[in-house]
């Protein structure tokens, strides 16, 4: 069964290439000079190239201490990619969405070994069903690429800038903003009214498609308006890896919930979200290594107000 899955995506990829295709090469460079000072645990510094931490016998993590340096780039990594839409009928449409992360400084792969790793998915739209995408895509619960709801609509900061906003940080299950053998389902609007489903069925290793690997699903909602937008969505990370371990305890499933939207005023747009979160090891991309995290439900609430300007 498997296998002829296999053939019929790999049949209906070949039959857009041959066909007429709207196809687009798209991408943006990052790059810059950034000073960073920061008083952190040892292991958790800037949220690109973060090591692991380095964890005390009393589960505790060991104090690293005021540094300060210098990076290159500003928190989003240069990207490039291929987009490509195919129109079957007035209805119907395949699209194909190839995403590749880069650093500007020495062009390597941002993620070494994963071509196309930021996103790498084919699927099929309709305006009367909806659009549903496979592959590797973004978690629903971020602000990254196609099918991430928590963007610049909720936070006038985007996603790219991490720490360095001293704002409103998301919040991750595995501090993983994308998963593999993902399946993303977005609805038709009705009347600005759009629901949204994903399911990843694990990572692309030898634990594929077996109790062994870690399962993702999230489902939410937004509602898109002229003056406002709310997005509404909840993910659950049911954790089944045996390489999950913290000394001698095991993580246990992850769940979050997350509210965010935007009120758009004369002349300001206010931007909020609350998050609820239950098991979570990471947040902002930094490890919580303590003992007794796990027995915590960990809250957070902000409300970051934009200046909207108008030209």
């Amino acid at each position: 069964m498997k296998k002829l899955i296999t053939l019929a995506v790999l049949a209906a990829a070949a039959s857009v290439a041959s066909a007429e295709t709207k196809v687009e090469v798209f991408g943006f460079l990052d790059q810059g000079l950034t000073f960073i000072h920061e008083n952190s645990n040892k292991g958790m510094m800037a949220p690109v190239g973060q090591r692991a931490p380095n964890v005390l016998k009393n589960g505790k993590v060991a104090r690293q201490g005021a540094t300060s340096r210098y990076m290159e780039g500003t928190g989003n990594v240069s990207t490039w990619g291929i987009k490509a839409r195919e129109e079957l009928n007035s209805d119907w449409s395949v699209l194909v969405h190839l995403e590749q992360g880069f650093l500007a400084d020495d062009g390597a792969e941002y993620i070494k070994g994963k071509a196309f790793e930021r996103e790498s998915s084919l699927g099929i739209e309709s305006k009367t069903w909806g659009t549903l995408k496979m592959g590797r895509m973004p978690a629903m619960l971020t602000g990254s690429g196609t099918t991430g709801l928590f963007n610049s609509r909720v936070n006038p900061f985007g996603a790219g800038w991490g720490n360095m906003t001293g704002g409103w940080k998301f919040v991750g299950t595995l501090a993983s903003a994308r998963h593999d053998n993902m399946i993303n389902y977005r609805s038709p609007s009705f009347g600005g009214l759009e629901f949204h489903y994903q399911y990843s069925n694990g990572a692309s290793d030898e634990n594929e498609g077996t109790s062994k690997t870690n399962r993702y699903m999230a489902a939410g909602v937004t509602y898109t308006q002229p003056k406002y937008f709310v997005a509404l969505a909840a993910d659950w990370l049911n954790v089944q890896s045996a390489d999950l371990k913290v000394g001698g305890w095991k993580l246990r499933d992850a769940y979050k919930v997350l509210l965010g939207g935007h009120y758009k005023f004369e002349p300001a747009t206010v931007y909020g979200t609350v998050q609820y979160m239950k098991n979570i090891a990471y947040i902002g991309g930094f490890f919580l290594q303590h003992a007794d995290w796990q027995e915590k439900n960990i809250k957070s609430r902000e409300l970051i107000v934009g200046l909207m300007h108008r030209f």
